[in-house]
């Protein structure tokens, strides 16, 4: 049963889904009547909800898993369909059962909504955290994503000479100030992680997949909770930019759906799960609460 009342996560398991020869790591902690399942984005692998999943275990059950070219697997090229197939997998296979709870950062967050898409039946909502969205008109740009796959591959060189390693430290750039301010024993795992070359060669693989991953996404607005939480903090012009356009997009796309809601996380920027996870974890408890309610009626 989940220990809410010591504040310690449930019990833990974890396991390898395969799928065409494509092996994916999972991890299941906690138990409750809701599951959630954390999705990273690109470039990230499960470590990204280290902050997130235990304290969420303490009221329900939580999967996290590595997509492929993360954690301990091998960059492989990649589709959108490889990645909803491979998701099924490991929902399938670590005994995952519904309702669903979906959370996704950044691109993972795309993936969330085309899943809940192909099944709105185990789907109970949506959390999207500075997730991408169809209406930042800059992230459907061939150049845009051009470029994003060259700045990948030059951070699979920098990591290979160890610069990469040294940026971070150091704490330049967005990702640098959230690796800054975390816990020593997270902050050198994850520096571990993002200095090695095979990160950057998978999200060189998976950037190309965001154009078609946008336009797969369905016309039909999700018809269960979504609540929509974007980071404010900005350091410098192309921040700010980023900022505004994901805002812009919400703020737009969310009075469509019928059940949406936008949230600040004042404390981060893109890096939510890192920068501000007390505030996901909050936001979680409450939803999966008022879910558990509805479900039983008055």
């Amino acid at each position: 049963m989940t220990d809410t009342l010591s504040g310690r996560p449930g019990p833990r398991e974890e396991g390898w889904a395969t799928r065409d020869g494509r092996r994916l790591h999972w991890t299941t902690t906690g138990s409750g009547e809701h599951t959630i399942v954390l999705e990273a984005g690109i470039a990230a692998s499960s470590s990204v909800w280290s902050l997130i999943r235990d304290p969420v275990a303490t009221f329900t059950r939580v999967v996290t898993y590595d997509r492929v070219g993360y954690g301990t697997g091998k960059p492989r090229d990649t589709t959108v369909e490889d990645a909803l197939l491979d998701l099924e997998a490991v929902l399938e296979q670590s005994g995952a059962k519904g309702p669903l709870v979906l959370v996704g950062h950044s691109w993972g967050g795309v993936l969330m909504r085309l899943f809940t898409a192909r099944h709105p039946d185990r789907v109970a909502a949506l959390v999207l955290v500075d997730a991408t969205h169809e209406g930042m008109r800059i992230m459907r740009s061939g150049a845009f994503i051009l470029l994003s796959r060259i700045a990948a591959k030059a951070r699979a060189r920098k990591a290979r000479t160890g610069a990469l390693r040294r940026s971070l430290e150091a704490g330049r750039g967005e990702l640098g100030r959230a690796l800054s301010a975390l816990p020593t024993a997270l902050r050198d795992d994850l520096l571990d992680e993002l200095s090695s070359p095979a990160i950057w060669h998978q999200s060189a693989y998976e950037l190309r997949c965001v154009p078609s991953s946008l336009r797969s996404l369905p016309t039909a607005r999700p018809d269960v909770s979504v609540i929509a939480v974007v980071g404010t903090q900005a350091v410098g012009w192309a921040e700010r930019k980023a900022r505004a356009s994901i805002r812009a997009a919400y703020e737009t796309w969310l009075p469509t759906v019928p059940n949406g809601r936008l949230l600040e996380a004042s404390r981060s920027g893109h890096v939510v799960p890192l920068q501000d996870p007390e505030l996901l974890v909050d936001t979680l408890r409450e939803l999966v609460t008022s879910l558990s309610t509805d479900e039983r009626g008055p």
